[in-house]
């Protein structure tokens, strides 16, 4: 599939995705939150689906709002990816702005690093067993959890049924119900606000004002910027031909390897500025996941392609025409839709040079034919060519043939007309033969790639003489055999559905 036919699918697919299923989907996705809560409120004989402030979340949330042994209460669901999550909130307790949780390896190992940093209580029993993950200053932290019972009450909520709490000004909560955004039944609600009310009642007293605006840190804003990049590279690689024209990379190997070289070696780079610039925080390890992972495949994979591109955009020399001749090709499989051929480089030591051709190019060039390479110098040293025509086509002969008897079930009957045309293409013993025969729509032998065999060749003279004695149980051909001196071709196969032999008279092609 050529790359205009592929950027035209996923343009078209993003528009999709982007302008139809994900509104749809966020449209559904919210009907079925607004249903789970409208029950919800049935049970907790609150009102209906609203949007609820939550302190930890920039906008609000779509929840319900409902008493609870004279306190206010909330349940809300905050959708984080795929995952409808569900918290349960406690009004009227004002902390800072902190995602307790159970301490992990993960936890641990950043800090390690020198990555993560945690306040520190000086508790070290409860520095070790609950990870404070916050942005607030250090001393209003400690001061939160100045207090041994205060401590205590949040690793009795956490040691529960509720490994993750948030703490803020004006709530507290826990995370309840599944990731569907099924909520939890009325026992699993009254359990939690019994465990959030005994914290709350160790809260110490803080003043709202004390708590500062949030701010993003700049791991933050890295991690948002290399997922960024990471979609966009991903897309762009099939939606844009970037760096991709027939021809257009590096014609030698050398460069192509020094160019992915060069966009590996900033990404290597880019670990330790990650290291520098995101450390410090108590999420610093996750950030540097982010950016060095999501950023592999932007910087290496699309910067080498924009490499190629600049060594071809900038080059202002003029371009030297080539005669060479195709040695070999290459063509797609099930795996991949990429077509290849290849020549073998005009300057010492000719080694082989692989090309990337659109599947135009590649249907119109075949082994032998000869080919003229206009190739430039390039601005980064790495010689790349603009274009290529062909010069030369690979010696061949044309034959008419007409189907003089069938045995068998064979894909055509008696007295069908049939073409083929014979080429003599090159190989490491001297050549070969290719070709493909055709009765109508019906294909006898040989393909594209295929139709090879051993033969004796006289372009001048109209002289082939050979054949393949495989079947396709032994390659994906049938056999075949033919002799011009004597008008004669054979085609015959031993296909587990039946063998069939056709036996054909040959005349030169008019």
């Amino acid at each position: 599939m050529d790359v205009p036919v592929i950027s035209a699918i996923m343009l078209v697919a993003l528009t999709l995705v982007f302008g139809v299923v994900m509104p749809l989907v966020n449209h559904l996705r919210r009907r079925r939150r607004d249903r789970h809560l409208g029950a919800l409120a049935g049970a907790l004989g609150a009102e209906g689906p609203r949007d609820v402030a939550v302190p930890w979340t920039e906008s609000p949330q779509r929840g319900v709002e409902f008493a609870w042994r004279g306190r206010r209460a909330a349940f809300v669901v905050c959708p984080e990816g795929r995952y409808d999550l569900g918290w349960l909130l406690l009004r009227d307790v004002t902390m800072p702005r902190i995602h307790a949780r159970r301490e992990n390896s993960v936890d641990r190992l950043g800090k390690r690093l020198g990555l993560n940093r945690e306040v520190q209580t000086g508790d070290e029993g409860f520095d070790a067993r609950v990870y404070l993950e916050t942005d607030e200053d250090d001393a209003l932290v400690k001061r939160a959890f100045a207090s041994a019972t205060t401590r205590a009450a949040l690793e009795t909520l956490l040691g529960g049924e509720h490994p993750n709490a948030r703490l803020g000004p004006g709530a507290v909560g826990v995370r309840l119900g599944r990731d569907d955004g099924t909520p939890p039944v009325k026992d699993d609600i009254d359990q939690a606000l019994e465990g959030l009310c005994a914290f709350a009642a160790t809260a110490p007293a803080i003043d709202p004002l004390d708590i500062p605006v949030p701010r993003r840190m700049p791991g933050d804003a890295m991690a948002v910027a290399a997922g960024a990049a990471f979609v966009v590279s991903l897309f762009a690689m099939y939606a844009l031909p970037v760096g991709y024209t027939d021809f257009r990379s590096p014609l030698l190997p050398a460069d192509q390897h020094t160019a992915r070289a060069w966009t590996f070696g900033a990404w290597v780079l880019l670990v330790p500025i990650t290291w520098f610039w995101v450390r410090g925080h108590s999420r610093s390890f996750r950030n540097f996941l982010a950016v060095t992972l999501l950023g592999f495949f932007p910087t290496v994979v699309l910067g080498t392609e924009a490499l190629f591109l600049a060594n071809a955009l900038l080059d202002r020399g003029g371009a030297t025409p080539h005669e060479l001749a195709i040695s070999r090709r290459r063509g797609s499989t099930r795996k991949s839709d990429h077509r290849y051929l290849y020549v073998l480089w005009w300057a010492p030591p000719h080694d082989e040079v692989e090309l990337e051709v659109s599947a135009a190019t590649f249907r119109a060039l075949h082994e032998g034919d000869v080919v003229t390479v206009y190739a430039h110098a390039g601005a980064l040293g790495w010689p790349w060519s603009e274009r290529m025509a062909l010069r030369r086509a690979a010696p061949s002969v044309a034959l008419a043939a007409r189907v003089r008897a069938v045995t068998g079930r064979a894909p055509v009957a008696t007295g069908a007309r049939c073409t083929m045309r014979v080429s003599r293409r090159p190989s490491p013993v001297g050549y070969r033969c290719q070709t493909e025969v055709r009765c109508g729509e019906a294909r006898l032998y040989g393909a594209d790639t295929l139709g090879y065999f051993a033969c004796a060749f006289d372009g001048q003279a109209g002289l082939v003489v050979g054949g393949d004695p495989a079947t396709s149980r032994s390659d994906r051909d049938p056999a075949m055999a033919i002799d011009t001196r004597a008008g004669t071709l054979a085609v015959w196969d031993d296909r587990r559905r039946g063998a069939w032999r056709v036996e054909l008279d040959l005349n030169p092609a008019h």
